[in-house]
């Protein structure tokens, strides 16, 4: 009888020890269910098109108000469609797609300001001297200003796409790239007085471009 209650003794503090040391081993499980959750829901399935979206995609867990940005790279002689859901209960959620440009700007640095003075010469080129002083005479006074300047880069954003103004009353952005740029998908949140946060994606699918040119036998 006492063997008995040994052994259910040792299999019970087995049991609580195999579940103390999985927890240790992998302690930020509850973060990576949240992940997994937000990873494997699926939004506005009616836009999907035969589009890949693997890649760049992304997602994760917002508040209401919240303003979230995703850097992407489009590639030339690809389709694209892009466009941002979650769940219903953070309202009705807006997307931008932007493109910052670079621009190249020539700017005044400096001005250095120099004096330059002249003498008076005599019929022997040596500078003449004031009797009464015994200091060169001067014949000309002007000032010389040197200019340096410096190229100055300037970030700009260009709007491409609003997903709440936009002339189709399209919810996505389609369209065909002919060069390789980079892209930065703007999402925004309403604000809402629930604190709260819930699942959004950010899709973007490519395929590639139908070709334009005929195909030799």
């Amino acid at each position: 009888m006492k063997s008995g209650i040994m052994i259910r003794i040792f299999l019970i503090t087995l049991g609580v020890w195999t579940i103390g040391v999985s927890y240790a081993q992998n302690p930020n499980r509850i973060a990576e269910s949240k992940e997994s959750r937000c990873s494997t829901k699926s939004f506005c399935e009616d836009f999907y098109g035969d589009f890949d979206y693997r890649g760049q995609s992304s997602f994760g867990e917002f508040a209401p108000g919240d303003t979230l940005r995703s850097k992407i790279i489009v590639y030339s002689g690809q389709d694209y469609r892009i466009f941002a859901c979650g769940q219903k209960d953070l309202g009705d959620i807006q997307f931008k797609v932007i493109e910052p440009i670079k621009e190249y700007k020539t700017v005044v640095k400096d001005i250095k300001k120099e004096d330059v003075i002249e003498y008076e010469l005599d019929e022997w080129g040596g500078f003449k001297v004031d009797e009464q002083t015994g200091e060169m005479i001067v014949k000309s006074k002007t000032v010389k200003y040197d200019t340096i300047y410096e190229k100055q880069t300037l970030l700009k954003e260009s709007l491409i796409f609003d997903s709440m103004n936009n002339k189709n009353n399209s919810s996505f952005w389609g369209t065909t790239v002919k060069k390789t740029k980079r892209l930065v998908v703007e999402v925004v949140i309403p604000a809402g007085e629930e604190d709260f946060r819930d699942c959004v994606n950010i899709y973007v699918g490519r395929m590639q471009s139908a070709s334009k040119s005929f195909s030799r036998y």
